[in-house]
């Protein structure tokens, strides 16, 4: 996108009004007859009339953004602008500044429309945006200003819709993380769940069912089949799991430390294609970070890849903040007892996590290290 500057050349006709104005008076004093406080006044009414005319028609405004919900990196986005004129006075001059911001790289740009509005009428313009990164993008009418009563310089104005920004969910490019499934199973004899990819050695739930082999006991056979088939089989015993995952994603920034959006992209396409790998796998888990702008610690159960898709526009959404307290800080005061077997760190800091490891295993995936 093109970033622009908004910069207004001062109007010289503006200064006609006030030689008007100015003349009319001297005229006045010169003449000191009922012709020329005629014209005085006559010249002050048109001043007053188109002042006031000016003053209305600035309340007659009205913005409507539309686009798509969601994009890809550097695909080209066709944003529509309409802005409408309800008023019958026409708007001459009127220039909008069409501002985007990435909530996740807190880049800014701004693109400029210059216009001229009839009365009753609207127009609509269409805005090419691409967004290098993934993230949040908002796009709003960040300012509009019109020309003033004989163009005398421009003023800024509000107008109904401004408040309503666009938002596009940018996508992220999810990466292949190699992850050991076993890696995530963790052996809890009281669970009530159990492995689908390992045998164990709790009898009361079998893992499957395969064929006798030597090294294996008597006590395993299943009679039933070996009657049935005639080949004797035998019952591994399951492994009780408790595959109770955390994936933590740090969005807090230590105090003073340096703020780049890319890195900050990298840390969330990291934190999502994680899920995405344990997903894969057909693990279970919880998705966790704090919400700065909620104030609150977010906790998502993530089952399956729509489900993902559905947390990942609020993580796409949420901002990094610079915080004196860590992002595991904030999720121990947040827990109220709540532990989870294992807890997936993804982050560049180590703030805390000492604080972490004695309530289950800790596994930390550094952007450095792995993209």
């Amino acid at each position: 996108m093109m970033k622009k500057k908004i910069g207004g050349k001062k109007n010289k006709v503006g200064k006609r009004a006030v030689f008007l104005i100015v003349m009319g008076g001297v005229f006045f004093l010169a003449a000191a007859n009922l012709t020329a406080l005629k014209v005085f006044f006559l010249i002050l009414g048109v001043v007053v009339a188109v002042a006031l005319a000016d003053l209305w028609k600035t309340k007659k405004i009205r913005v409507v953004i539309k686009g798509p919900e969601s994009g890809e990196k550097n695909q080209p986005l066709a944003i529509q602008i309409n802005i409408m004129n309800e008023g019958f006075l026409p708007l001459e001059g009127l220039i909008a500044t069409i501002r985007t911001e990435n909530k996740i790289t807190k880049e800014v740009n701004r693109q400029q429309w210059n216009l001229f509005l009839g009365g009753k009428a609207e127009k609509e313009n269409t805005f090419y945006l691409e967004e290098k990164h993934c993230g949040c993008l908002i796009v709003a009418v960040e300012t509009i200003k019109i020309t003033g009563f004989l163009g005398w310089g421009t003023k800024e104005v509000t107008a109904r819709g401004m408040e309503n920004p666009w938002t596009i969910s940018i996508g992220p490019q999810i990466l292949e993380i190699p992850m050991e499934q076993n890696q995530w199973s963790t052996y809890d004899p009281e669970s009530q769940r159990y492995s689908e990819i390992k045998p164990g050695d709790d009898p009361s739930e079998p893992f499957g069912i395969r064929e006798y082999g030597p090294g294996d006991s008597v006590k395993q056979i299943h009679w039933k089949l070996l009657a049935k088939t005639g080949t004797a089989m035998i019952r591994q015993p399951g492994f009780p799991i408790e595959e109770d995952i955390l994936l933590l994603g740090d969005k807090s920034l230590p105090p003073g430390a340096p703020f780049v959006g890319e890195k900050k992209a990298e840390e969330t396409e990291l934190f999502l294609s994680l899920s995405h790998s344990l997903i894969q796998k057909g693990i279970i888990h919880h998705m966790g970070w704090y919400d700065y702008e909620r104030h609150q610690l977010k906790l998502e159960k993530i089952s399956s890849e729509e489900a993902l898709w559905k947390v990942a526009h609020w993580i796409l959404a949420a901002p990094y903040q610079e915080d004196n307290y860590s992002t595991v800080y904030h999720l121990l005061e947040s827990l109220e007892g709540k532990t989870f077997a294992q807890y997936i760190y993804v982050s560049r800091e180590k703030r805390d996590l000492e604080r972490l490891k004695p309530y289950g295993q800790v596994h930390t995936y550094n952007p450095k290290d792995v993209l």
